[in-house]
């Protein structure tokens, strides 16, 4: 019956030791678990500085206004080769033909403004006809610019 006794401590003793062995393993385990995922997290951390390095390394060589700039340059490149290809296959576009009635409209109308402008009066007497000097029938002769003078100086 002793016997029996001191198996029956000495099988909870160990159950005890078994369970807490037990206890510590699991938390052993659950400690390394916490260190990998640390050092899983402090590679992550270090993956983000340096991509935010490589980034403000990015920022300082390409800022805004020199993309802005640079795409405002492409998009004119692009504009002035469409202008050339145009004018290279002889085509006008729509806005171009609108332009041009509207400059040949605004032309013909200063045109006719100035017509208008330009007439004489009608005479109000009709009286006497007008004469009109007759055309010299003989071929102009060429006159040198040193007689011209001369005749010049003798008139005055």
């Amino acid at each position: 019956k002793e016997k029996a006794k001191l198996l029956l401590k000495k099988k909870r003793f160990m159950e005890q030791m078994l369970e807490k062995t037990d206890g510590q393993l699991t938390n052993l385990e659950r400690m390394v678990h916490d260190i990998e995922y640390a050092q899983i997290e402090i590679q992550v951390v270090e993956g983000l500085k340096a991509g935010n390095e490589s980034l403000k390394k990015l920022h300082e060589v390409l800022c805004v206004e020199e993309i802005e700039k640079i795409m405002d340059e492409t998009h004119e490149g692009i504009e002035k080769q469409k202008e050339i290809d145009e004018l290279l296959s002889g085509q006008l576009t729509a806005e171009d033909d609108d332009a041009v009635l509207a400059e040949l409209e605004q032309l013909v109308a200063e045109d006719e403004a100035k017509a208008v402008l330009e007439l004489p009066d009608v005479p109000a007497d009709q009286g006497e006809p007008l004469v009109v000097p007759g055309v010299p029938e003989a071929p102009p002769r060429k006159v040198r610019k040193e007689q011209r003078t001369e005749e010049a100086l003798v008139a005055s």
